[in-house]
C-alpha cells in the first residue's frame, strides 16, 4: 500500500513546474553565470493534489510505519565506534527496521563530495518513503560540510557577521541590501547542501542576544545580534533564500535561548523570562519566520518557569508548544525537538518519556534518540495500548509528509544530489558573496 501511494506522489511530480538554484535575487549578476544550474527537482508552491495525496498516503501508513517517520536518527558512529561515512549492514538493517522519517548527519560524517553523495543515494535506496537529509550548517563555528577540512565548500561566515554587516547596512540608509545579504546567504548554504542531497538545515538561529549579559550562543557567535526587529528580518529573508535552493529551513530555539548562559547539552536550563518579555523579544524572530513561510521550527530544551509556571523544558511543554506556537502563533509546521540525548532532557526522565512527553506537548520529529529502535518498539506499544493515538500520529506524519513533498523527495526521475556539485561547492560567486559580508561588516570597525 506504502509503495503504491508513494507511486502516486512521484507521478504528480512529472506534471509540476520545476526549480532550479539560480539566485532569489538579481544582486550578484554573476552566480548564473558562474554556477551550473543543477539537475535537482524541486518545488515550493505545491497544488492542492499534493496535500490530498499526502493525506491518502499517511492513512494508508501503520502504526509501526507513523511511528518510524517522527524518528530522526543520527548516524555519527557504528558499533565499533567509526564514523560512519558509508551505509553498512548494521545501518541497512536500523533503517529496514524502523524506517525513520529522517538521518541528521554531522561533521563525522560530511568528509568528501563523492562521499557524501554516495552515502546519501544508500540512505535514500534503504528505505520506501524518501528520507529527509538534515545537518546543522548555520556558518563560523557550527559549520558541517568543512568540518573535515576535504569538502570544497564554502567557507559560511557567522550569523553574528552576517547581522553586523547588516547593521552597517541600516546605518548607512541600505535596508533591502541588509535583507538582500541575508537572504543571498542563506540561499548559498541552501545550494551547497542541495547539491550533496541534504535537503533539511537545523538553521538559523533565530535567538536574540541578551545585551546586558551576553548567552552561550553570542559568545559562539551564533546569533544575528541583540535587536529583535532586524534579528526577525534576517531570520526572515535566511528562511526564503535556503527555501529557494530547495531545502527547509529549521528556525530555532523556541521560543528563544538567546539569554542562556549555560549549555543545554550538558545541563539542565531554565530562563527567568516572563510572557511579556518572550513577546517583546524572544518570539519577535519566530513570528517573522513564521511570516516568511518557514515550514519547521526547532524546541528549546530550557525551561521558562515564570512564563509557563511550571519547570517544563519547552521542548515538553504544551504551554510553549500547542498554545503558544499552533494556537497564538498560528504555526502548523513541523516542530522538531533539539536532540533527545542532550542532558537538559536526558537527566530528567527516561528517553521513551522524554519522547512521549514531547509528542504530547506537540512536537513532530524526535531527533537523535539514544536509541532510535528501543524508541520505536516503545512508541509502538503505546499506540496500541491506547496510550498514543494513531490520530496525533497521523498529525504529525501530515506535516512531515508535507515538508518533504515540498523539498522535491518525490518525483519520476528525482535525483538525490547534483551531478555539478564539485563546481557549485565553493563556487567564484559564493566566494564573492562571503567577501562582500567580510568587508562590510570590517567598515564598521574602520
Amino acid at each position: 500500500m506504502i509503495r503504491s501511494a508513494t507511486g502516486m506522489l512521484f507521478c504528480l511530480f512529472s506534471v509540476i513546474t520545476l526549480g532550479s538554484c539560480t539566485p532569489p535575487q538579481a544582486r550578484v549578476p554573476s552566480a548564473a553565470e558562474t554556477v551550473p544550474q543543477p539537475a535537482i527537482q524541486l518545488n515550493l508552491n505545491l497544488p492542492r493534489v499534493g496535500d490530498l495525496l499526502v493525506r491518502s498516503l499517511v492513512r494508508q501508513m501503520n502504526e509501526a510505519e507513523l511511528v518510524g517517520q517522527m524518528i530522526m536518527v543520527g548516524l555519527e558512529q557504528d558499533e565499533t565506534g567509526s564514523a560512519v561515512t558509508v551505509v553498512g549492514d548494521g545501518e541497512r538493517q536500523m533503517l529496514r527496521s524502523i524506517a525513520p522519517g529522517g538521518v541528521i548527519l554531522f561533521g563525522a560524517n560530511i568528509v568528501t563530495v563523492d562521499q557524501v553523495q554516495t552515502l546519501v543515494g544508500e540512505l535514500q535506496r534503504a528505505t520506501d518513503i524518501p528520507l529527509i537529509i538534515a545537518t546543522d550548517h548555520e556558518g563560523g563555528l557550527v559549520s558541517r560540510l568543512t568540518s573535515s577540512g576535504r569538502m570544497p565548500a564554502t567557507v559560511m561566515p557567522s550569523a553574528t557577521l552576517v547581522g553586523i554587516a547588516a547593521d552597517v547596512l541600516v546605518q548607512r540608509g541600505q535596508p533591502e541590501h541588509a535583507t538582500d545579504l541575508a537572504r543571498e546567504w542563506g540561499y548559498v548554504i541552501g545550494c551547497e547542501l542541495r547539491a550533496l542531497g541534504i535537503t533539511m538545515n537545523m538553521a538559523p538561529v533565530a535567538d536574540v542576544n541578551n545585551i546586558e549579559n551576553p548567552g552561550l550562543l553570542a559568545s559562539q557567535r551564533r546569533t544575528y545580534g541583540s535587536d529583535p526587529a532586524l534579528v526577525g528580518e534576517l531570520v526572515a529573508a535566511t528562511v526564503s533564500g535556503m527555501h529557494a535552493a530547495g531545502v527547509t529551513a529549521v528556525l530555532k530555539h523556541f521560543p528563544g535561548q538567546g539569554a542562556a548562559t549555560l549549555d543545554s547539552h550538558t545541563a539542565p536550563v531554565a530562563l527567568d523570562h516572563t510572557r511579556a518579555r518572550l513577546d517583546q523579544v524572544d518570539l519577535v524572530p519566530f513570528v517573522a519566520g513564521i511570516n516568511a513561510g518557514a515550514r519547521a521550527i526547532m524546541s528549546a530544551h530550557i525551561s521558562y518557569p515564570r512564563a509557563t509556571g511550571g519547570d517544563e523544558p519547552a521542548t515538553t511543554s504544551p504551554q510553549l508548544l500547542t498554545d503558544l506556537l499552533r494556537h497564538e502563533l498560528g504555526f502548523d509546521g513541523v516542530v522538531v525537538t533539539d536532540a533527545l540525548n542532550m542532558d537538559a532532557v536526558a537527566l530528567r526522565r527516561d528517553s521513551v518519556e522524554v519522547a512521549m512527553a514531547a509528542i504530547r506537548a506537540g512536537a513532530d520529529i524526535m531527533l537523535k534518540p539514544i536509541d532510535p529502535a528501543a524508541l520505536h518498539a516503545a512508541l509502538v506499544d503505546a499506540v496500541n495500548s491506547g496510550m498514543l493515538s494513531r490520530e496525533r500520529l497521523e498529525e504529525s506524519v501530515r506535516r512531515i509528509m508535507e515538508v518533504k513533498l515540498r523539498a522535491g523527495l518525490f518525483g519520476p526521475s528525482t535525483l538525490w544530489t547534483d551531478p555539478a556539485a564539485t563546481e557549485i561547492l565553493g563556487s567564484a560567486a559564493h566566494q564573492d558573496l562571503v567577501e562582500e559580508i567580510r568587508s562590510v561588516a570590517r567598515s564598521r570597525r574602520e
